[in-house]
């Protein structure tokens, strides 16, 4: 779990076989390049790109035109399951590969590209006729030669359509030439102009300043405008058929050749993105320089790449030493560092707790020097949720939802199915304990007092809401939350002695998790004195927890004293380590030390100790999710009981399955958020930076392609 170990790896040789480490590189897969660029190219490795972009247009473009998902989506992952059959390709270099796929796509290229210029002539050919149609339907019933209104020398004639009430103001302003008028309708007519052929621009210009169309007809049509809107007619009803044939045809070809379709443009992608991350490395004119990142374990796999080849491996090893260290905060010290030169990570997560890396991802991709929190995630996410969403029986959904999605899914979708199925797990556990089962209580249902046997099964009965019950859940959520947060600082001290900061971890980190802890017993006293602050100092209750544990004598006096002097001590180190840093050469400040000094005393005694207080506090919405849930929950089964006792049968059912889908689907959000949110703002900000870069292999998942290279490396 955690990490894995990379190793960073140089490859030198000669620029004329850049097309083979291409082909090697992508059999051995798990291989990370460093972004490199060169002046120099191999002609050989550049005309095998050009081949691969050109295939993978060629084939994008068929994907497009007949409309083919390249994603699986949710609904269609639910019912359909993702692709069983991959289409298996033997090869031994990318070239051919190249060749095979270009000998594979080129039929189906040509036949799609057939057909879809065919539909799209004929849908440019349906918009013109349309066109022409709408605009004849208005002089349909002019049984006129158009042909014979043609200018002559002398003569400007013509024939436009225009609306009625603009005729008076066309009139004035082509008084040299005869107008006449044919009301067409009750908004246009046709308007036929005479004029001297001298005045034509005159009478453009005119027509053109009104929203005036002229009557043109093609000269395949008749210039009758009567008989060409009959002859119209008839030729796009026979057009619109033939496109109904066209798009069936498209249809047919799409459902027939998808799976080929897909593979194909997987594979000419994937080619594409291979070469293109190899066409120019850095080097000499007649030396090529790779490199990149591989798995620690997988470093003699990959010397046995060429023999001939040069091949240096260098196994990072972390540096302990002790380091001048910037005042930027124990999470950021390092987060100036580009990306272009971090090393990238990979996670070597089980398959469990690899379905909760989109969680760790949402903060961001762990950096070489972190801690990968995905673990920890795994195992209190799902108790946050089920804390949240304590339902027995929304529960048992929930999770047949996220195995559905499992079984069925793939890719992060499978992933997002193992951590719904473990949430809806957690819920059903929660659901028994507090014996909430579709919002009702266990115990009142049939066969209760057998359940009631078993023990834990609604020993916590969140539905009375009692002030006792309600104190009960509360303190439980903060309980949970103090342990989060431990952790956290926990997680904050190691990867200080990870990165070497020494002086970090003796002066702020761990001097902060002692800090947080007297808070927390400070707060504890403050329960024992039934909240008389000012009475703490000499309250002789027994301190809870502390007295559960060392006995009766200690008392809230005694915690108080004792926490208060620890606060005060971490928060008093907490503010001289940073002239005490400066002057031991520990710590470099940005700007004046007394400035400096005077922002970390703002922090530690004001700033830190709110917010400290502050993320503790947050956690009480773990419960108060839980009761709101049961609460939502009652309110729509009073609904029910009522149709019920009514007699409405099919009504009160109806309402019974609304009401726990609505309530499924709004809490089971909220919910998720409200988890989310605990780990993003008050756990992860503690220790956590994620401003990694995630290690991204050569080869990606495939799902419609299996590529079997021949003479496979043994990994």
């Amino acid at each position: 779990m955690g990490l894995a170990q990379l190793a960073k790896v140089t490859l030198i040789l000669p620029r004329t076989e850049s097309s083979k480490v291409a082909s090697k590189l992508a059999q051995f897969e798990w291989f990370h390049p460093i972004s490199s660029n060169s002046e120099y190219s191999d002609p050989h490795l550049d005309q095998l790109h050009l081949r691969s972009q050109k295939l993978f247009q060629s084939i994008d473009e068929v994907v497009r035109e007949l409309g083919i998902k390249t994603e699986i989506g949710i609904m269609d992952a639910l019912i359909k399951g993702t692709p069983k059959n991959k289409k298996e390709l033997q090869i031994s270099e990318i070239e051919q590969l190249i060749t095979k796929l270009e000998e594979e796509s080129k039929t189906l290229i040509t036949e799609t590209s057939k057909i879809i210029d065919e539909r799209d002539s004929l849908n440019r050919q349906l918009d013109e006729y349309r066109t022409l149609k709408d605009t004849l339907s208005v002089v349909s019933n002019l049984k006129i030669d158009l042909s014979k209104l043609s200018n002559s020398k002398l003569l400007y004639q013509n024939m436009f359509i225009t609306k009625t009430k603009d005729l008076p103001e066309i009139q004035r302003s082509t008084s040299n030439a005869s107008l006449f008028t044919l009301k067409l309708n009750d908004t246009n007519s046709a308007l036929f102009i005479f004029g001297n052929n001298d005045d034509a621009d005159k009478i453009g210009k005119v027509i053109r300043s009104f929203d005036i169309s002229q009557i043109t007809i093609p000269n395949t049509f008749s210039q009758n405008p009567n008989e060409a809107f009959k002859h119209l007619t008839t030729r796009i009803k026979e057009l619109t058929t033939k496109k109904k044939e066209i798009d069936s045809a498209i249809l047919k070809l799409s459902k027939q050749n998808t799976s080929k379709i897909l593979y194909l443009r997987e594979s000419s992608q994937f080619i594409r993105e291979i070469l293109e991350t190899f066409r120019k490395p850095a080097g000499l004119k007649n030396f090529a320089i790779i490199q990149g990142y591989i798995p620690t374990v997988m470093a003699d796999s990959f010397k046995k790449l060429h023999e001939r080849w040069i091949t240096i491996l260098e196994h990072k090893k972390r540096d302990l030493s002790p380091q001048i260290e910037e005042e930027e905060g124990p999470h950021d010290s390092d987060a100036h560092e580009s990306k272009e030169n971090q090393e990238p990570t990979l996670f070597a997560n089980g398959p469990y707790f690899r379905s909760f890396e989109p969680i760790t991802l949402t903060q961001g991709q762990p950096k070489s020097n972190e801690v990968d929190p995905t673990s920890m995630i795994a195992f209190i996410f799902p108790i946050f949720y089920g804390l949240m969403f304590g339902d027995a029986g929304q529960g048992a959904l929930l999770a047949m939802l996220g195995a559905a999605f499992r079984i069925r899914g793939t890719g992060n979708l499978k992933k997002w199915g193992t951590l719904i199925l473990a949430s809806g797990i957690a819920a059903v556990f929660v659901g028994l304990i507090v014996g909430e089962a579709f919002g009702f209580h266990i115990l009142e249902v049939p066969g209760g007092e057998f359940l009631r046997s078993l023990g834990f099964i609604g020993v916590l009965n969140a539905a009375d809401f009692s002030e006792e019950t309600v104190l009960t859940i509360l303190t439980f959520s903060i309980n949970i939350g103090i342990t989060h947060l431990v952790s956290a600082f926990a997680f904050a001290i190691y990867r200080g002695i990870k990165q070497g900061k020494t002086y970090e971890v003796l002066t702020n980190r761990l001097p902060t998790l002692i800090m947080y802890l007297a808070i927390i017993s400070l707060m504890l006293a403050a329960v024992g004195a039934n909240y008389k602050v000012l009475e703490m100092y000499t309250n002789q209750n027994p301190a809870p927890f502390f007295s559960n544990i060392a006995g009766e004598w200690v008392t809230v006096e005694i915690v108080t004293k004792i926490s208060f002097l620890i606060l005060m001590i971490t928060m008093v180190l907490q503010i001289i380590a940073v002239p005490l840093g400066v002057k031991l050469g520990k710590l470099k400040v940005h700007g004046n030390v007394n400035e400096e000094l005077f922002m970390t005393v703002i922090e530690v005694m004001l700033i830190r100790l709110v917010e400290l207080f502050a993320n503790t506090i947050s956690y009480t919405r773990i419960g108060i999710m839980l009761l709101v849930h049961v609460a939502l929950m009652g309110t729509a089964n009073n609904g029910v009981e009522f149709f019920l006792s009514t007699g409405n049968f099919a009504v009160g059912i109806v309402v019974a399955i609304l009401g726990n889908l609505g309530v499924m689907m709004i809490e089971g959000l909220l919910v998720y958020i409200q988890a989310l949110r605990l780990h993003l703002y008050e756990w992860f900000t503690k220790f956590y930076d994620g401003s990694g870069v995630p290690f991204k292999k050569l080869v990606p998942e495939m799902l419609y392609t299996s590529i079997l290279w021949e003479k496979k490396l043994t990994k």
